[in-house]
């Protein structure tokens, strides 16, 4: 009877002295959820992730990003390059989550004043420092997260330089020869080995695995106390290995769009999930409200426009603190009409370049009111509110 007892504190013991939970780009369960966008983030912080991990490159006008790839195809289904474009010019693309390319400015700015939430950062430059480390380090320093920051990355040269930029703030070397690890605090690889633990301890250094995905291998990393964290896409189901039993809410800053159907309205709610009781307000498709903090509950996810009024974040969007009309992105609204084939429906799209589908279809013949034009490639589309966009071949404009 005592042996289930001595596996669940061995279990629980790694999250009350440390075991530290690393989000891989946010909590995108292996591309369920867009990477690097707001929806990932929150839904790691609100399930206790102890880092977001966080890959940034450098624009041609200096603007650091989040993405893991510089080129936009597979998160934004455009074939365009970060390192040679101008940050305006990538606005006008959406991930699947309906969200644009985020500034690190921006994430920072959205969970500043929470101390829960830490940043691992990488520099993704693989030969040379490009000047983003001397511009990442300022950035940390204006927002005062020097104490929740550790830096990661394959370059050594940037490694180099952030050590002498930032020697307070960890860092950790990615993949390489562990024997390389130098004067960095960490070594990160895909997979354990014993003799990487081994080396690693006799030199004081510290161990992360990342790529680690399935509760039984997470599950055995964990009880072999012999690494200090795992970066996973599924942080989630981490904090259950590590016996975290308590979720609250969390609290960021930053905006939200509601997104429903045309003339449509969501309730809000006193509290949130079991909880949850109807306040007898509700709010129309396309308005934008702040939201002060972030929960999650089986699986579901809430947030707190403030004083205990709750959305559910099935019916939201993300604003972005960028304009949106940036780019070819024009405002304008009128009416159009669907025309396609009688009886038939068009995709509505999450973006305006038709990459991501957002699973609603009009019908043809209905009328739809539309706020904002955008030109992609010789095709015009029409946003009607939120995310919601209609290739133009298949609609003609009413008023």
């Amino acid at each position: 009877m005592k042996f289930p007892k001595v596996i669940l504190g061995v279990a629980a013991l790694p999250f009350l002295f440390g075991f530290t939970n690393i989000a891989h780009r946010g909590d995108n369960e292996a591309g369920k959820y867009a990477e690097h966008s707001f929806q990932a983030y929150d839904r790691a912080v609100a399930q206790r992730a102890n880092y977001i991990e966080m890959d940034i490159h450098r624009t041609a006008d200096g603007v650091l990003v989040v993405s893991h790839d510089n080129n936009l195809k597979n998160n934004f289904g455009a074939n365009v390059n970060i390192t040679s474009s101008k940050y305006r010019d990538l606005l006008k693309y959406r991930n699947k989550s309906g969200e644009p390319i985020h500034t690190l400015k921006e994430v920072f700015e959205r969970y500043k004043n929470n101390p829960n939430v830490k940043f691992m950062v990488e520099t993704k430059n693989e030969t040379a420092p490009t000047g983003m480390e001397r511009q990442l380090v300022n950035l940390i320093n204006s927002y005062g997260l020097q104490n929740r920051i550790l830096f990661e990355s394959f370059s050594q040269p940037s490694l180099k330089l952030l050590a002498q930029l930032a020697p307070n703030i960890p860092r950790t070397l990615l993949g390489r020869n562990y024997r390389d690890i130098g004067d960095n605090q960490y070594f990160a690889s895909y997979y354990y080995n014993q003799n990487i633990s081994d080396y690693l301890k006799m030199h004081g250094k510290k161990y992360l695995v990342f790529g680690a995905n399935d509760p039984a291998t997470m599950r055995k990393l964990v009880q072999q106390g012999n690494i200090e964290g795992i970066i996973t896409n599924f942080p989630g189901e981490l904090s259950k290995i590590l016996g975290v039993t308590s979720y609250p809410a969390q609290d960021i800053q930053g905006k939200i769009i509601i997104k429903y159907r045309k003339n449509g309205a969501v309730n809000v709610w006193n509290g949130y999930g079991r909880s949850a009781r109807f306040s007898g307000q509700r709010l129309k498709d396309g308005t934008t409200h702040a939201v002060i903090q972030v929960a999650i509950q089986n699986g579901k996810t809430w947030y707190n426009l403030g004083n205990n009024k709750w959305v559910d974040g099935q019916y939201i969007a993300f604003y972005s603190t960028s304009n949106p009309t940036v780019g070819s992105e024009t405002k304008k609204s009128g009416v159009i009409r669907i025309k396609y084939r009688p009886g038939y429906s068009v995709n509505m799209w999450n973006n305006p370049n038709g990459t991501h589908f957002s699973g609603r279809r009009l019908k043809h013949g209905t009328s739809w009111k539309y706020f904002a034009t955008a030109k992609n490639n010789g095709r015009t589309f029409y946003n009607l509110g939120g995310s919601q966009w209609i290739d133009g071949r298949y609609a003609v404009i009413v008023r």
